[in-house]
């Protein structure tokens, strides 16, 4: 059995197209993140290696400007998704 609903977007593709949109590179965006940021860390996200931690949504708010609930939503809905897939393939 399989999910019939197309998986919602994830934070890696959020991202993803952030960066696009705005002909951003993931080592400017490290940079304007500062802190702990890396081009790795950065990295990890838009290949979906890492999720988007509240602390992670706040720093990605405050410099794209897009609303921390909006990633931790993106995350949560991605994640809810990703476990309806595993148990219905298990049945």
């Amino acid at each position: 059995m399989t999910n019939k609903k197309s998986p919602p977007i994830s934070p890696a593709e959020m991202l993803k197209k952030e960066l696009e949109k705005r002909n951003l590179s993931q080592r400017a965006l490290a940079k304007e993140l500062g802190g702990s940021w890396t081009s790795p860390k950065v990295n990890d996200i838009v290949s979906g290696k890492r999720g988007i931690s509240e602390s992670s949504a706040l720093d990605l708010e405050a410099v794209l400007k897009i609303p921390a609930e909006k990633w931790l939503k993106c995350q949560m809905e991605r994640r809810l998704w990703e476990e309806r897939e595993r148990r219905w393939d298990r049945l």
